[in-house]
């Protein structure tokens, strides 16, 4: 529970100096220097911020434990902020390589880490160890791979732009953090430990298609489509990310609202059977987040951060304020309300966008279509097997097998079908 103020604190520790760096093109020297000390500056003050707010989130959740974990992890927002210039210097190198390899080396390096020290002690020092290690392996390969001294700060340098992109970006992504932490803040406080990991379970499984694969593509996007835009091949760009991006992330989110019961009861025992109910409730939510990420993208490069931030505060409203209200009901009625607040963000997305021109917005649903409707078409028949299948006996790796393999099947024959309809159209 501790990790929802940290990555609370991670937000706050950038403030969207990052993202306003990699949109930026041709950066001076003076900007980039200014930005290194500003977000260094800023992850000393996010580490202080959370040694301040130790001792109440302990006292909310009844868990003095929480006070030595979180003065622990303290210690990450420091490296982590004289980090992000030195990495974004890399990202727009193109030593994506470079990152990738040096995340590796980080996750690893924790890993070992949280193993020795829970083999010596054991507790609050291996989950500490597990995050506090990688932030500071992240730092020293980041520096020593890019080989870049920073100048001294000077207030002469041009930050007017960049502090504006970030105050908008930083107010985006902390109202998104507590829209996004709000469902287990508040399962954790009412429901208990249990409730909570079943919901955390589920929130996971769907959770993973986006974050492998939308969520890291943000910082290789941004610059990609700030090329676009000063090469005036912006809207069409962005319709062939959408179409690329849907193929691969709907139809996935589809098979896990199919499979989700069967796959969750056979793999982590009847025990967790709620959690599958719950996949296939947050999974109808995670495929609009999935279709609107585009717009996340196409308006940072834009500069357009205050539109953006009015896109999205409906639905981030509806979740504050939805999960609150529903939480003592149990975590199906909040992932309802999850699922509610992604399909109202993309819908006033979808309208308030359409407004920006250079942007040709209204022509994204065009290339979703297509995926939503294979997507649609496979988890339909796949669960229409499913409850025929275990409505004669207990899920088990057969049925999900047999389950895969219709979705599989149905959703390829789906997406050959409008092919060739599209094909057809054409000529």
């Amino acid at each position: 529970m501790g990790a929802t103020i940290t990555g609370l604190a991670t937000v706050l520790s950038d403030l969207g100096l990052s993202l306003s760096a990699l949109r930026t093109v041709n950066i001076s020297q003076q900007e980039q220097s200014n930005l290194f000390w500003l977000n260094g500056a800023i992850g000393i003050g996010a580490g202080a911020l959370v040694l301040c707010i130790a001792p109440l989130a302990a006292q909310f959740y009844s868990s003095p434990a929480v006070v030595a974990y979180l003065g622990a992890v303290a210690m990450i927002f420091p490296a982590s902020g004289f980090a992000v210039q030195h990495r974004v210097r890399l990202q727009l190198a193109g030593r994506v390589g470079v990152l990738a390899y040096g995340d590796l080396a980080a996750q690893a390096s924790g890993f070992a880490a949280a193993v020795a020290a829970a083999l010596l002690e054991g507790g609050v020092g291996a989950l500490a160890c597990a995050i506090l290690i990688p932030a500071y392996v992240q730092l020293l390969i980041a520096v020593f791979s890019d080989r870049w001294k920073p100048s001294r700060f000077n207030k002469a340098g041009s930050m007017a732009h960049h502090l504006r992109f970030g105050r908008n970006s930083s107010i985006l992504q902390v109202l998104n953090y507590i829209g996004s932490n709000i469902d287990t803040v508040m399962l954790g406080r009412l429901q208990g430990t249990t409730a909570t990991g079943l919901y955390n379970r589920a929130f996971q499984l769907v959770s993973l298609p986006i974050q492998q694969i939308a969520t890291p593509l943000t910082r290789v996007m941004l610059p990609h489509m700030a090329r676009a835009i000063r090469e005036g091949r912006f809207p069409e760009e962005v319709q062939r990310i959408q179409r690329r991006l849907c193929w691969v992330t709907l139809p996935l989110l589809g098979m896990l609202f199919s499979c989700g019961p069967t796959l969750v009861s056979t793999v982590f025992g009847s025990r967790w059977g709620q959690t599958g109910s719950l996949v296939q409730v947050l999974a109808i939510g995670g495929a609009f987040q999935a279709a609107g990420y585009i717009y996340y993208w196409g308006l940072l490069a834009l500069g357009r951060t205050s539109l953006l931030l009015l896109t999205e505060l409906p639905g981030r409203a509806l979740a504050i304020v939805g999960v609150v209200s529903v939480a003592p009901s149990g975590p199906t009625a909040v992932a309802q309300v999850m699922s509610m607040s992604y399909i109202a963000i993309w819908c006033s997305s979808t309208l308030v966008l359409g407004r920006v021109r250079s942007a040709n917005f209204p022509n994204l649903i065009k290339p979703a279509l297509a995926p939503f409707i294979a997507a649609v078409v496979g988890a339909v028949c796949t669960t229409a097997l499913a409850r025929v299948l275990t409505f004669h006996s207990e899920p088990n790796l057969v049925v999900v097998v047999v389950q895969v393999s219709t979705w599989i099947t149905t959703t390829a024959l789906t997406a050959a079908l409008l092919r060739m309809l599209i094909l057809i159209r054409s000529r």
